[in-house]
């Protein structure tokens, strides 16, 4: 009886093994895409932003750049530049950024209230043509579609309702 509890013991302790071994490569796995999410993120929002600096002053590196990135997108959604809540029935500057032609905004309303997404001069002032967007729309606009002035800097979103509105902005060069 002994030597049977005793095997049974071990037959136990063995079956579990599988089970602990795909706990522990589960685990891991979760810390992985953590890491990977972390580099994408350092990808996103402090490389992609610093490279166009690149352009004029040495554009190889800028273009080699771009290319080494447009073979490592994988395709999956990337972190949007501004992200944000705003109050009610307020304009706020969402971002100061220098003028480029070839420059499109992608904007989402991710809250309840209608917004209005500008380029303007001016801080706090819709200006040239204002672009509405609706809650849980999406709209993509080009800079020359926004705003021709080349004085048009800043990046300016109204809200046009009482409660708290919220919204991604994604840029493209």
């Amino acid at each position: 009886m002994t030597l049977l509890n005793s095997t049974a013991q071990d037959y136990l302790e063995l079956i579990q093994e599988p089970k602990l071994r795909i706990g522990a490569r589960g685990a891991e796995l979760i810390n992985l895409t953590r890491l990977f999410d972390q580099a994408m993120a350092l990808l996103y929002n402090k490389l992609d932003k610093l490279m166009p600096i690149f352009r004029n002053t040495n554009p190889t590196l800028y273009d080699e750049y771009l290319f080494a990135r447009g073979i490592d997108d994988t395709g999956s959604p990337s972190l949007p530049d501004y992200e944000a809540n705003i109050p009610g029935n307020s304009i706020q500057l969402v971002a100061d950024i220098p003028y480029s032609m070839s420059r499109s905004f992608r904007v989402r309303n991710t809250g309840t209230t209608t917004l209005v997404f500008s380029l303007s001069n001016t801080a706090g002032v819709l200006q040239g043509n204002a672009a509405t967007i609706l809650p849980g729309a999406e709209i993509n606009n080009a800079t020359p579609t926004l705003n021709n002035d080349n004085s048009a800097t800043k990046l300016v979103l109204q809200n046009t309702e009482a409660p708290v509105g919220s919204y991604k902005i994604w840029i493209t060069e």
